[in-house]
């Protein structure tokens, strides 16, 4: 293995590496892509000044397990080690990394997750200097092309795109109670309850699987005495919101406020009332009318989130029957929550609409890439943190361990959890 000293160096670089012209470190970058195909369109679409392309060939190999000396004879890895230019381990030199920007970018699907897992992996044990100097990104590449008509845009999140939906779909559209309850929603505002309201019935479906019992349900996200129990389990903190504000973004402001994050991405860091502080219950069962409640119950995902949502959309699932209007012509009445999805789907004009899912860089071509993942003033990237590397070595070691029981585990608490799989 040959690692360059400096890009001025006349030691060798991997043949599949497209160089950039830029010597100075601080000004170039380099993208890690999955795929040859992927790699050829990032070449034809780059900058070429400052923007270099290694092209990874299938998955690189799994370093949790693999001896030192087979590590390095693989030939990705090899490549990749090289393309740096900084040694690894207690060789590396920070002075002779070659890019200061390293950008991982794989497809949006299992096997694009799996190789940006393994990638993460790779640096958290062998160049752990690279992600705490801030060096390592990873690309966020579009998940869709949404049009209508001559108008199109790329739409980086499933909150993008029922913003999106919403201003075409329902725009002339309204919900209102007939109770007298404080609902008016239009346009956007039912865009933002939509999200959290589907994944609420998908979550009671899936609690319905899992034989919970809807009166339990209905007590542990609704009534106080059960709702500050808590397991404590791990929760993503970077989504943490306090209830009030999740709240005002679905019921207050005004109309044209607009926000690229719905409602489900605002995640609430404990589903609890306001001052309640949450009782930390030991490993023990409890009951609630003849249901015996475990560990397990609080740690699903599917009541977890049930947990979540409730006080986001709390005014919608309390409402009653609930009445849409349509260019202020009245198409529905009498409609329960449950149904208010099916329904203003059924009444939304969807004409001209076309969105297309991208599940593959290669799908894109050399123009599209640079326009939506490459080009500095437009692209979208994430800065991996210690933390984030922590957790994927976390997960790795939980679904590719040589431990069969954690794995087992996982599946079992979260297999009917899976939506959308790209596969």
């Amino acid at each position: 293995l040959v690692i360059r000293k400096n890009a001025m160096d006349g030691g060798s670089l991997p043949g599949k590496l497209a160089d950039c012209t830029e010597k100075d470190p601080a000004s170039s970058e380099i993208y890690i892509v999955e795929g040859e195909s992927a790699g050829g369109s990032a070449k034809q679409g780059r900058e070429r000044q400052n923007q270099a392309i290694l092209p990874l060939r299938g998955k690189i190999l799994n370093v949790e397990k693999a001896r030192p000396e087979r590590m390095l004879a693989h030939e990705e890895i090899a490549a990749l080690i090289t393309a740096l230019g900084a040694g690894l381990g207690e060789d590396y030199d920070e002075e002779k990394l070659r890019y200061h920007r390293v950008i991982i970018m794989t497809d949006a699907d299992v096997d694009g997750a799996h190789i940006r897992t393994l990638l993460l992996t790779f640096f958290f044990r062998n160049m752990p200097q690279i992600i705490g100097n801030g060096h390592l990104y990873i690309a966020q590449p579009p998940l869709y092309k949404a049009s209508r008509g001559r108008s199109s845009r790329w739409l980086y999140s499933e909150a993008e795109l029922d913003e999106w939906t919403a201003n075409r779909l329902y725009g002339s559209m309204r919900i209102t109670a007939e109770n007298d309850s404080n609902i008016d929603l239009k346009s956007t505002k039912i865009g933002r309850v939509l999200t959290p309201l589907r994944d609420y019935i998908d979550s009671l479906e899936v609690a319905r699987v899992l034989n919970i019992p809807e009166s339990v349900i209905d007590k542990l996200v609704k009534d106080p005495e059960y709702v500050k129990m808590d397991f404590r389990p791990e929760r993503p903190e970077e989504s943490a919101v306090p209830v009030e504000t999740a709240q005002a973004s679905l019921f207050g402001g005004s109309e044209d406020d607009s926000t690229s994050e719905s409602a489900e991405d605002s995640v609430i860091e404990d589903v609890i009332e306001e001052g309640v502080e949450p009782e930390i219950l030991p490993d023990r069962t409890y009951e609630i009318d003849g249901y015996t409640l475990t560990k397990d119950i609080f740690q699903n995902p599917a009541v977890f989130r049930l947990r979540t949502i409730y006080p986001i959309i709390k005014e919608v699932l309390e409402a009653g029957m609930l009445t849409i209007e349509k260019a202020d012509n009245i198409v529905a009445t009498g409609v329960a929550w449950q149904d208010l999805p099916a329904t203003l789907d059924n009444n939304s004009d969807r004409s001209g609409v076309n969105v297309q899912r991208y599940k593959g860089l290669g799908e894109m071509n050399p123009e599209q890439l640079w326009e939506t993942t490459m080009d500095p003033n437009e692209r979208v990237m994430l800065r991996v943190t210690a933390e984030d590397a922590i957790a994927a070595d976390d997960m790795f070691r939980t679904l590719m361990g040589d431990d069969v029981e954690p794995r087992r585990n996982f599946i079992r608490a979260n297999a009917l959890e899976v939506k959308n799989l790209d596969v």
